[in-house]
C-alpha cells in the first residue's frame, strides 16, 4: 500500500547516508579499541602462588587437593611457565603421597583427593594397611596423573593394577563410572576422567570402552550436546 511504498523510498533514500554512517562508526570503533592483552606475569605468579598456599576460600575442598594443584600446574604449562615452578620433586612426592597402595590382589587403588582419610606419609608407595574408608577417587586419579605429567614425572611409582581395579569397581552397567569404589553419583564427569587417565597411562585394561562409549552417546540430546546423564538437560562442561 501507500506507507509501504513510502518507508521503501525513505529507506532506499538513506541508505547511501546509513552506510556512510556505518563506514564512519566501525572506523571510529577501530582507532579506539585496544586490544586487550594477557598480563602473563601477573597469571604467573597469581598460579605460583597457589602452588604453595591453600587460601581460607578453599579450606572446604581439602578432600580435592589433588585437584586443585591441578589447576596451577596446568594453567604454568599453557603460560610456558614450567620452569619457574619450585621444588618440583617435593611436589611430585606429595602427590604420589596421596596415592592408594593396594595390599592384596584385585583391591582398587589410584589416587586420594587428599591426607583427610589421615593416611601415613608414604611417597615411596610401599605397601601399608588401609582402613576402610580410605579409598582412590576416579577424578583424582586424573588430576594427579596430569598433574605429575606436567611436573616431568616418568609415572615409575605409579601403580597401574591397582588403577586398573579402581576403573573395573567404578564402572557400573550403563557404562558411566562412580567416583569411588563404595558408591556415588555416575556420570560423564567420571567417564571422561578415567578415558583421560586411562590415556596417560596408556593403559585401558580396566575400562569397558564399549560400554563407556554407549554410555556418552545416550548423553547426546536433540540439540547435538551432551548432557551429564542420558535424558537431561545439555551441559557445557
Amino acid at each position: 500500500g501507500p506507507l509501504g511504498h513510502f518507508w521503501t523510498n525513505f529507506a532506499m533514500g538513506h541508505r547511501e547516508e546509513n552506510e556512510q554512517l556505518e563506514s564512519q562508526l566501525e572506523a571510529a570503533i577501530a582507532a579506539d579499541f585496544q586490544k586487550p592483552e594477557l598480563n602473563r606475569q601477573l597469571h604467573v605468579r597469581f598460579h605460583l602462588y597457589h602452588l604453595s598456599t591453600l587460601v581460607k576460600q578453599y579450606m572446604g575442598m581439602d578432600m580435592n587437593r589433588g585437584m586443585l594443584i591441578y589447576f596451577p600446574l596446568a594453567a604454568l604449562d599453557m603460560l610456558g611457565a614450567t620452569a619457574m615452578i619450585p621444588n618440583k620433586e617435593a611436589i611430585i612426592d606429595w602427590i604420589y603421597s596421596l596415592q592408594v597402595i593396594p595390599t592384596t590382589e584385585g583391591q582398587p587403588g589410584g589416587f586420594r583427593g587428599g591426607s583427610f582419610a589421615g593416611n601415613q606419609w608414604n611417597p615411596q608407595c610401599q605397601p601399608i594397611g588401609l582402613h576402610s574408608y580410605d579409598s582412590g577417587h576416579v577424578s583424582m586419579v586424573y588430576t594427579c596423573l596430569a598433574a605429575l605429567k606436567i611436573l616431568g614425572d616418568d609415572y615409575s611409582r605409579v601403580h597401574r593394577q591397582g588403577i586398573a581395579d579402581l576403573f573395573r569397581a567404578t564402572q557400573l552397567a550403563d557404562g558411566s563410572f562412580m567416583a569411588v569404589p563404595s558408591g556415588s553419583e555416575s556420570d560423564v564427569r567420571f567417564v571422561y576422567s578415567a578415558c583421560a587417565a586411562a590415556a596417560l597411562l596408556n593403559d585401558w585394561s580396566g575400562i569397558d570402552k564399549d560400554r563407556g562409549t554407549a554410555y556418552v552417546l545416550r548423553c547426546q540430546t536433540y540439540e547435538g550436546a551432551f548432557a551429564h546423564t542420558p535424558e537431561t538437560e545439555t551441559h557445557g562442561s
